[in-house]
């Protein structure tokens, strides 16, 4: 997984308060294995459900450079931002 992909995505976690439950999953150099919430096609990340994970914080700009994700899930969170 390029490292980019991977760096947007801890950068989101930080900007919601790295929940210890997301933290332990996105352990890894590939959120396409097993990152909790993150699901892909042909090695990109799509989606990203969140829903009542507990978030708190503001929706990072990173997101923004994740080319192939096209729905974003974070109901039911305490989120502000874009």
């Amino acid at each position: 997984m390029p490292a980019p992909v991977v760096t947007a995505l801890l950068s989101f976690l930080a900007d919601v308060g790295f929940p210890q439950r997301l933290a332990e999953s996105w352990a890894w150099n590939d959120p396409c294995k097993d990152w909790l919430g993150v699901s892909c096609y042909q090695g990109k990340v799509t989606l990203l459900n969140l829903t009542r994970y507990g978030l708190n914080g503001s929706v990072s700009a990173s997101l923004g450079t994740l080319s192939a994700l096209s729905d974003v899930r974070l109901n039911d969170d305490n989120l502000t931002g874009l």
